[in-house]
């Protein structure tokens, strides 16, 4: 497990490094995509908010509350980006494990249901949750 993390890690960095840049993130588009809005382009994923707060007060729900996530986001990994960092748990979510939440229970299949366009729109919202 810990080295199909390396190797997720390791080819996120490698495509970094190829120029293939991810798109400009659209924040209203993330906030439709994440509330279940606007559809995503693979029907099968599920939206965000039906696992996700992004109000302190309204708790904790299936999975973490995101509120002050951008803030957050920054600081859990030494050395990497806010942007990194909500890339990486979105694409592979055990990666990185919040304190008091176990391993599997977010969907797994975001890196083949999204296009990068999501993704970008996703985490420029939650770059947004201060």
């Amino acid at each position: 497990m810990l080295y199909q993390r390396f190797l997720f890690a390791l080819l996120l960095l490698l495509s970094a490094c190829a120029g293939s840049a991810a798109p400009t993130g659209d924040a209203e588009r993330g906030r439709q995509l994440f509330n279940g809005e606007q559809s995503f382009t693979s029907a099968n994923a599920p939206v965000c908010a039906n696992c996700h707060f992004v109000r302190a007060e309204d708790g904790v729900m299936l999975g973490p509350n995101l509120a002050g996530v951008a803030s957050a986001a920054g600081t859990r990994v030494v050395g990497q980006s806010a942007e990194q960092y909500l890339r990486t748990t979105l694409l592979d979510p055990d990666a990185y494990l919040v304190e008091g939440f176990q391993e599997g229970i977010m969907y797994r299949g975001y890196e083949e249901a999204l296009t990068q366009q999501e993704v970008s729109d996703l985490i420029a919202y939650l770059l947004t949750l201060q």
